[in-house]
């Protein structure tokens, strides 16, 4: 009996730290204001397109996101982000400089009547992009949308997994019914 006592107290205490040993650290990032190649109709356009698809990748929780602003500022003393230079090459110097293991960047043009944003995420140690991704919205309200997508992408989650965490979700929303009064009308 003492023997499954300790037994069962010895499994009890491995279970308590394997969610420890598999937590991952998270990858910090800086995302950079992208470049606008030609005129998409939207002053800012690339700052609130970083800023947009920052808010999304801290929603996903994948990456720990650095303060956009400070990254610009260190890219401006850097003489980096005013050119538009960071690429495989000039991203493990940003990253050592600045202390992120990836840096997301990126463009935005407007070819007839289409946007289109691309953005890669660069692995300032190694200089790989392991993830980039690109979206394609004819009217400037999608923006946001498209950003969520895009950060789905550069979190490594595909399209088709993205549509079904979305369906999943109005399932949820749905399966709840709607509160009248004191009752509960379901859809179900």
């Amino acid at each position: 009996m003492r023997c499954m006592k300790t037994f069962f107290l010895g499994g009890i205490i491995i279970c308590s730290f394997i969610p420890l040993c598999l937590a991952q650290e998270k990858m910090r990032v800086g995302v950079v204001e992208f470049e606008i190649r030609n005129e998409i109709d939207m002053e800012n356009a690339g700052k609130i397109i970083a800023e947009l698809l920052a808010e999304n990748l801290v929603n996903i929780g994948k990456y720990e996101v650095t303060e956009r602003v400070l990254l610009t500022k260190v890219l401006a003393e850097q003489k980096l982000g005013v050119s538009g230079i960071i690429d495989t090459r000039t991203a493990p110097e940003i990253g050592k400089f600045y202390g992120i293991d990836g840096v997301i960047t990126g463009s935005a043009m407007k070819l007839d009547d289409v946007i289109t944003v691309n953005a890669r995420l660069i692995n300032t140690e190694t200089g790989d992009v392991p993830y980039a991704g690109t979206v394609k919205f004819k009217k400037l309200r999608y923006l946001g949308e498209k950003m969520e997508v895009l950060a789905n992408i550069l979190s490594g989650i595909s399209r088709e997994r993205l549509k079904v965490i979305k369906e999943e979700k109005e399932r949820q929303k749905n399966r709840y019914g709607v509160f009248i009064g004191a009752g509960m009308i379901s859809d179900s």
